[in-house]
């Protein structure tokens, strides 16, 4: 079962984990930042606003941009304030990497490189992001009370959870997830694939087809 949830998606989200309390930014289309509500403990939002600053209701982040951010939060039980977070849930395409373009099976080791360089890192970080992104799996893959955490993939990918893996296993990055699923169903490809006891990956079909095709009906 899914205890706690923590799901990073639509590119560029973030993910805090406090006291008791689980919050997520995510980009909206919209261009609404919403305020937490006043007895909250989340942080303010990444224009500025927040408990205390931003007006009730909705505040414009700003003006011209296409994507706005949202700042969410969900309260959780007080005997869960030590560990509140068991499995965190990431999308692919613009969370992990920057673009997706995904590597044909059988490619030679210098397009996989380059291809590596191209979906991953970033011209505007200082040092490789690609080893930043494997210190904050590293971290979360650990709570604060040194139990082990799941991560997991759900990506909405056409050509199935076999390009999704090979992506991963070319950066450098499989290893860290328990499981991976893919959306939507397709009858010809895995649309699933999880790390067994081994650490070998095997294909499964997860029942993503039994749910209507959003990434909250399958979460939930």
């Amino acid at each position: 079962s899914l205890r706690a949830l923590a799901c990073l998606s639509c590119g560029g989200c973030g993910l805090a984990l406090m006291s008791g309390v689980l919050v997520g930014l995510q980009l909206s289309p919209h261009g609404d930042c919403h305020t937490p509500p006043s007895n909250s403990a989340a942080g303010a939002c990444p224009d500025g606003s927040g408990p205390g600053t931003a007006k009730q209701g909705l505040t414009r982040a700003k003006t011209q941009a296409s994507l706005r951010s949202r700042c969410v939060q969900r309260e959780l039980p007080k005997d869960r304030a030590n560990n509140p977070v068991q499995l965190v849930v990431f999308d692919v395409d613009e969370t992990l990497t920057l673009v997706s373009y995904m590597i044909e099976e059988g490619g030679p080791p210098e397009v996989r490189q380059e291809l590596v360089r191209v979906n991953f890192e970033s011209p505007w970080v200082e040092g490789s992001r690609i080893e930043k992104v494997r210190d904050l799996l590293s971290q979360l893959r650990v709570t604060k009370s040194n139990e082990p955490r799941a991560l997991a993939i759900l990506s909405r990918n056409n050509k199935g959870a076999r390009s999704v893996l090979d992506l991963l296993e070319a950066a450098g990055l499989a290893h860290f997830f328990c499981v991976i699923w893919t959306m939507p169903w397709r009858a010809t490809i895995p649309n699933g694939a999880y790390q067994d006891m081994d650490g070998k990956w095997q294909f499964f079909e997860p029942p993503v087809q039994e749910v209507d095709d959003h990434k909250g009906d399958v979460l939930n």
